[in-house]
């Protein structure tokens, strides 16, 4: 039996089944693997980072800024395209606020932490390009962080400032330091992207993106790419001993892309990727949203629960893509929609339709508990979703009634005339 208590209570709006983020849910009262291990870390660095001065001892170390400071409130003026400053320190106190003035919206500046404190941004962040935040000892958006910029990256990886300037955004390192947002982090450009960088990362705040990427990677090795459709491409090159991703609040990226990926060190199940939150890339006009969380075939382990929301919801538009891929895989509470007006999207747990590829399937057996997946699609009755190794049907449905399946685990609502769901669950 399922404990109502431990159920997401999703509100919709009769007549509309699409999600959004001001839907109420409750979190599970059961603890996922590794809960307790994400909770002390995040805890540990927000008790550790001290409260400092605004950003300290700036020095230029490629392009063209000038840094100037009244009380709190820090001011970068950059003139070219790249811009590298190395930092004593670079926190922001909550009364505080850093202000860069960029030469165009696809201006980007790397500070750099050169000391062994950590960061802690309390105050605000603003930028109309994309500003670079690289801090091996630690980095800590607190509660009342604001950040607003075309782009974000933050990271306790390392990158060299030949590689900064030309554009190859490959970081390295082998920080064990954590990354927590507690805050919120936007993009005030549609197109932009945020990631966070490391071997720990947690986000229990809001992050956002609209029409672009958000991406939370763990690992000793990650390259940054933007694509063609300007969305960013996120590769874990070289894992890290238990690499950790978490979501526990909620992220966005409507008409975009998130992407919660790790990769860990050895063969042993070291390394997670875990949502109990919401994550939502609703599908805007004809862009559809993309969410993909992934651990990697080898060894990972991706804990599923909260919501995962890839619907299409306006008229004539069609639901999105959900992977959710790993070695093992556990849905616990999960939420997982990819409802569509005009046509229902994709769910892909654990692999692709009957496992044939192209994407990795998932090794070990794994367990499905009070959870709900759907693919509506109102009419066409093109839903595709797929489990793997075992227990779902998959397939394109033509009637989706003689297709779902629900054990007493799961639920899974059923195809009627006029498209209802086109959805299975285990």
């Amino acid at each position: 039996m399922c404990d109502e208590r431990a159920i997401l209570d999703v509100t919709e709006n009769q007549g509309d089944e699409s999600m959004n983020a001001n839907k109420r849910f409750t979190r599970s009262t059961s603890t996922p693997m590794f809960a307790l291990r994400f909770l002390t870390v995040a805890l540990a660095v927000a008790f550790a980072l001290k409260a400092h001065a605004a950003p300290t001892g700036g020095v230029v170390a490629a392009g063209s800024a000038s840094i100037s400071a009244q009380g709190g409130n820090t001011t970068v003026v950059q003139t070219t395209p790249g811009a590298v400053i190395n930092w004593q320190g670079y926190s922001v106190g909550a009364a505080e606020s850093v202000r860069y003035v960029q030469p165009s919206s696809s201006a980007v500046i790397l500070n750099r932490v050169t000391s062994p404190n950590p960061s802690n941004i309390q105050g605000s962040i603003s930028a109309n390009g994309k500003v670079f935040l690289v801090n091996p000892n630690g980095i800590l958006f607190g509660p009342n962080a604001q950040v607003n910029v075309g782009g974000m990256v933050a990271s306790t990886l390392e990158i060299s400032d030949a590689n900064f300037m030309s554009g190859n955004y490959k970081f390295s390192g082998k920080s064990a330091a954590t990354i927590v947002n507690q805050g919120t982090i936007s993009t005030n450009k549609e197109g932009g992207y945020v990631a966070l960088l490391g071997a720990n990362v947690t986000n229990d705040g809001l992050i956002e993106a609209r029409l672009g990427t958000v991406a939370l990677a763990a690992g000793n090795a990650v390259t940054l790419d933007v694509a063609g459709d300007n969305l960013l491409n996120v590769t874990v090159d070289q894992g890290a001993v238990d690499a950790l991703v978490r979501n526990g609040s909620m992220i966005k990226a409507d008409g975009g892309q998130v992407i919660l990926t790790a990769r860990g060190a050895g063969s042993l199940l070291s390394n997670a990727v875990n949502n109990t939150g919401v994550i939502q890339a609703q599908s805007i006009q004809s862009q559809n949203g993309t969410i993909r969380l992934s651990a990697g075939p080898e060894a990972g382990v991706v804990t599923v629960g909260g919501v995962i929301d890839a619907t299409g919801a306006g008229a004539g538009q069609t639901g999105g893509t959900v992977q959710v891929l790993g070695s093992t895989v556990q849905l616990v509470n999960a939420n997982i929609n990819a409802s569509g007006d005009a046509g229902g999207g994709q769910v892909m747990v654990g692999g692709s339709l009957k496992g044939a590829g192209p994407l990795p399937n998932a090794r070990r057996r794994w367990r499905a508990h009070c959870c709900l997946v759907r693919c509506r699609d109102r009419g066409r009755g093109d839903a595709e979703c797929a489990r793997w190794p075992r227990g779902w049907q998959w397939g394109v449905y033509r009637d989706i009634r003689k297709a779902a399946h629900a054990d007493r685990h799961g639920q899974c609502e059923h195809v009627g005339a006029q498209g209802q769901d086109g959805c299975v669950v285990a």
